[in-house]
């Protein structure tokens, strides 16, 4: 089974956040104003912590890095004082992720018979399914069919969609595939996450990828759906926004 080798897992996060490798992991505090990774919102702040060796950095953009620097300076920075927002007067936590790697192939049998690909023409049971999720979990979700690296199931129940798991090719590592999955409120703890799992598992070690699982920090059901089926901890990733005024 092909892991994922530290070269690779350093090579993403020093790409997506323009530092370089041996900043990402020294296990100092460091800041950037560079914000390449956060071009979609120019006043996000991201924080990364690797989960193995402790090794922080806080990414931000030229508009709020001289912020940053005024209320945190790095060399009293500490991962306790950087997780209180008390010291972001102006932001919040907007979400608060886990990324778990495949550190193990788990044994695995899965019935198929209430699992189906999904497509464009499923596009009205998929409206169905969202009307029950929040703006979050579909934003989450984030299906988007016309991109050929991506592939999502749903696992149906009395020919409603209960949960649906996707995969895609995470563009700068093609050798690693992120999973996200989505259960709706009224099926949550029946094993469909779990069968979801299992099969973007499957499919991402028949075609030679390494499988990358982001959580929630506190959806504790998941957790242990992805710990039960050998992944580990590699790192977590916090975005602070600003607040609403």
């Amino acid at each position: 089974m092909k892991k994922t080798s530290e070269n690779e897992f350093y090579g993403f996060w020093s790409y997506a956040f323009q530092v370089s490798i041996d900043d990402l992991k020294d296990g100092s505090f460091h800041t950037s104003s560079k914000g390449f990774y956060i071009e979609r919102n120019l006043n996000v702040i991201y924080l990364f912590e690797n989960q193995m060796t402790g090794s922080r950095f806080l990414v931000a953009n030229e508009d709020n890095a001289e912020y940053i620097n005024k209320m945190l300076p790095c060399e009293n920075i500490s991962s306790q004082s950087i997780l209180n927002l008390e010291r972001f007067n102006n932001y919040n936590l907007e979400f608060d992720d886990i990324d778990f790697f495949l550190n193990s192939a788990p044994s695995i049998e899965i019935s198929e018979s209430n699992l189906k690909q999904l497509s464009e023409n499923d596009k009205e049971a998929i409206e169905q399914f969202y009307e029950g999720l929040s703006e979050d979990d579909i934003d989450t979700l984030d299906l988007d069919f016309e991109d050929d690296t991506t592939i999502a199931f749903a696992v149906y129940n009395d020919d409603v969609i209960a949960a649906i798991g996707r995969y895609y090719v995470i563009p700068t590592e093609k050798g690693t595939m992120d999973i996200t999955l989505v259960t709706s409120k009224n099926y949550r703890g029946k094993g469909f996450a779990s069968l979801l799992l299992k099969k973007m598992i499957t499919l991402g070690l028949e075609n030679n990828l390494v499988p990358r699982y982001r959580v929630k920090t506190d959806n504790i059901a998941s957790i242990k759906v992805a710990e039960k089926l050998g992944f580990i901890k590699y790192c977590s990733i916090k975005a602070i926004y600003p607040k609403e005024t």
